[in-house]
């Protein structure tokens, strides 16, 4: 199966997040208000201010992206009115989102960079996954940037793993999760 890579188009918006939300948590997929901050959160913000590689399959629909903030300085501002859409969901979300973001800039001096990817399901331990964030990270390379970081669950074992193969160190834990980063 022929898979390539190429960069985001506006066309594959709604498959962009219907991606996101395949590989969201069972709640963005049940929960309307939680699968509405899932899809401004991870995706949107980045469709509209990142950086977006797609796989897309032989059919030329999206199989999976890796998205990036080249530097999470300027994305932040860049997107700041966007961002405003996250925090009137409600005092949980907008905490949610906030400590987020100020988790990335924790790193921002030596990391600038913050990235997630996914792939549906079809289309994981084939090397797809590898493939895309290779490409991003030389992307990202290419433009200067030093440092790559993203924040993956504790529970989401596979992901970690993947990350740690792909270079990614641990840099910060807590109960829940992990920061990881990569110097370029």
């Amino acid at each position: 199966m022929t898979r390539t890579i190429r960069e985001y188009t506006s066309e594959y918006r709604k498959q962009m997040e219907d991606i996101c939300l395949a590989t969201a948590s069972e709640k963005a997929r049940t929960d309307i208000l939680h699968g509405i901050f899932t899809l401004k959160m991870y995706c949107d913000l980045y469709l509209d201010h990142g950086e977006v590689l797609m796989l897309v399959n032989e059919k030329n629909q999206a199989a999976g992206y890796v998205m990036a903030a080249p530097d999470i300085r300027t994305f932040l501002k860049e997107s700041e009115e966007d961002r405003k859409e996250i925090t009137v969901l409600g005092e949980y979300y907008k905490n949610r989102a906030e400590a987020e973001w100020n988790g990335y800039l924790t790193y921002a001096d030596l990391y600038p960079a913050h990235v997630h990817i996914d792939l549906l399901e079809s289309e994981t331990g084939s090397g797809n996954g590898t493939r895309l964030m290779k490409a991003m990270l030389e992307e990202l390379k290419a433009q200067n940037v030093k440092g790559v970081m993203l924040g993956v669950a504790k529970a989401n074992e596979r992901a970690v793993k993947f990350y740690q193969k792909m270079g990614f160190q641990v840099l910060e834990q807590d109960e829940g999760g992990y920061a990881m980063g990569i110097r370029l």
